[in-house]
């Protein structure tokens, strides 16, 4: 665990064999870290949250989906039939088969551009891992240059940042893994953190424009705003959402107010299995970046309200 106050490192923690500098596995906070390359390439000029996807993946130039914008991608609403956490068990997730299946595994991107349509874009929220990894392969498609996208992260956004711990893989077409598969250490990835907290600027370049940080961190995917009861809903679909960012608002459908009741409303996160967490908390000027492993028993999984609740006791306290 990493925690940032005003700009300043003010704790740090390790365990079972972990250091500052051993990366480990991001699972989704990769998608959050999607969305910031994705913002910097937006502000580069070399997309546009308008952009029609079926503009880089002709097979999506069919009904509906020849509808679908790059903003309906990031805010996870193209309407793909996609189903994240089976019920009974993961190995029926459609999360693995975007990755594993024959299909799709030697370009991954490729493989969600075949997927069939469910809903039209924009109106039903429907968090995945497959919307990343089509986010990423619309970059490689718009840059036009394999090298000049495999450098594109790190000369765009992570030599700036100086992050020097930072993997990033790729499947067998040189197609980043947009959805889940990055490795950092805490300490890199708070960097991320606090580049959103700063409002996409750091020192003095404006990395990400203000109104792209806002759009994937404040406004609410719309499709999540059209729906008022949660019957039928997926767990993944009633928490508030941005663009690969968690937000902490309330959404019509939701009857207990808002998902993390101990921190403020203006709680950011980027969120990921085994118990992945960063926090943002503009009002307290607060970045926090926990990287674990937790079990799937409820038993065994970190409880984020609490975290969040002796976080803010312990400012109270000092």
């Amino acid at each position: 665990m990493v925690i940032i106050k005003d700009g300043h490192l003010v704790y740090e923690g390790y365990s079972n064999g972990y250091t500052k500098t051993k990366k480990h596995m991001l699972w989704s906070l990769t998608k959050s870290l999607t969305s910031v390359i994705i913002g910097s390439a937006i502000k580069d000029g070399i997309l546009n949250l308008d952009d029609p996807i079926y503009k880089f993946y002709p097979s999506l130039n069919k009904e509906k989906a020849r509808d679908i914008k790059l903003h309906h991608v990031l805010n996870m609403s193209s309407g793909f039939d996609y189903y994240e956490e089976h019920p009974l068990h993961d190995v029926f997730s459609d999360s693995v088969s975007v990755y594993y299946s024959r299909y799709s595994y030697k370009d991954v991107a490729k493989g969600v551009a075949h997927l069939k349509m469910k809903h039209a874009p924009g109106k039903q929220f429907n968090y995945g891992t497959h919307e990343p990894m089509l986010a990423m392969g619309v970059l490689k498609k718009a840059i036009g240059n394999q090298e000049r996208y495999d450098d594109y992260p790190w000369k765009a956004v992570f030599n700036k940042l100086g992050i020097k711990n930072m993997t990033f893989e790729q499947d067998s077409s040189g197609t980043f893994l947009g959805g889940g598969y990055a490795f950092s250490t805490a300490r890199d990835y708070a960097k991320i953190g606090q580049l959103i907290l700063n409002k996409g600027k750091w020192k003095d370049e404006q990395i990400l424009s203000e109104s792209y940080v806002k759009f994937a961190t404040q406004d609410v995917a719309p499709a999540l705003l059209t729906k008022t009861n949660e019957k039928k809903e997926a767990r993944l679909n009633t928490e508030t959402y941005g663009a690969y960012f968690w937000l902490n608002g309330v959404l019509p459908m939701n009857k207990n107010g808002r998902p993390y009741k101990s921190a403020p409303t203006d709680l950011i996160q980027a969120m990921g299995f085994r118990g992945q967490t960063m926090g943002i908390i503009p009002s307290k000027n607060i970045v926090l970046v926990r990287l674990g492993s937790d079990g799937r028993v409820p038993s065994k999984k970190i409880k984020r309200d609490k975290m969040y609740q002796l976080l803010l006791d312990s400012l109270e306290e000092n």
